[in-house]
């Protein structure tokens, strides 16, 4: 069986800097031991027994991040059809943008069903391009906060990876835009409840809002995060 630590490198940089806080030492060879999915779940389990509350959410949420995309990965039949839905979307969603705007919002869109939100508590996905492992074990000092970010299975497998699931962050905005997508919705209703979320004093601050408001619509449209239905 292959090797799966590159589908939980997080989790093992967070899980060694933890064992070591708690032992003052980590032995090396568990690295070697862990061979799939199946033993770090049993690992990490046992682990979150023995450490503080906070250490336990951290450690527990990119394990569980980490175990969602592993399986989220397609086969390479699936990955070949899903790249040639991309291409189709991707043609549709030129004719959506080159619409007016009036009458984009009469259109009904739902979130692309390979497209999952997450909110969590601590920073995982950056908008860099991969980050190291190791870079996120600052985490380990960091309190809880809010960051936003999506899995997307697509057409491209990246050998590095090992995978065609790719991770994008999420600005809130763009969270709370997605999120309203979740049921199908007419873009129309979605951006009258946006809108409702803002406090504007005059005909300028308006109309810059209005002004983001298309743009955030127009640019999911066009990373197909929401699809028409």
């Amino acid at each position: 069986m292959k090797n799966e630590n590159i589908h939980f490198e997080r989790t093992l940089a967070i899980y060694e800097t933890l064992c070591t806080k708690l032992n003052g030492n980590f032995e090396p060879s568990w690295r070697i031991f862990y061979k799939n999915q199946r033993t770090l779940n049993s690992q990490v389990k046992n682990f979150l027994t023995q450490i503080e509350i906070t250490q336990r959410d951290l450690l527990n949420e990119i394990f569980q991040i980490e175990t969602v995309k592993f399986k989220l990965r397609n086969t390479s039949n699936e990955i070949e059809r899903i790249f040639h839905e991309e291409k189709e979307l991707a043609r549709k969603g030129d004719n959506y943008l080159n619409m007016n705007f009036k009458d984009l919002k009469d259109l009904f869109f739902r979130i692309n069903p390979r497209v999952q939100i997450f909110v969590s508590n601590w920073e995982w996905v950056c908008h860099e391009n991969r980050k190291k492992s190791f870079e996120f074990i600052k985490n380990v000092a960091t309190k809880k906060s809010e960051y936003y970010f999506l899995l997307e299975r697509t057409g491209t497998f990246d050998d590095k990876l090992n995978s065609n699931v790719f991770e994008i962050a999420l600005s809130e905005f763009e969270y709370i835009l997605l999120n309203q997508f979740t049921t199908k919705r007419k873009i129309g209703g979605v951006y009258d409840d946006f809108k409702k979320l803002f406090n504007y004093e005059n005909e300028i601050e308006e109309g810059n809002l209005d002004e983001l408001i298309i743009f955030l619509i127009r640019k999911i449209i066009f990373k197909t995060y929401i699809i028409p239905n």
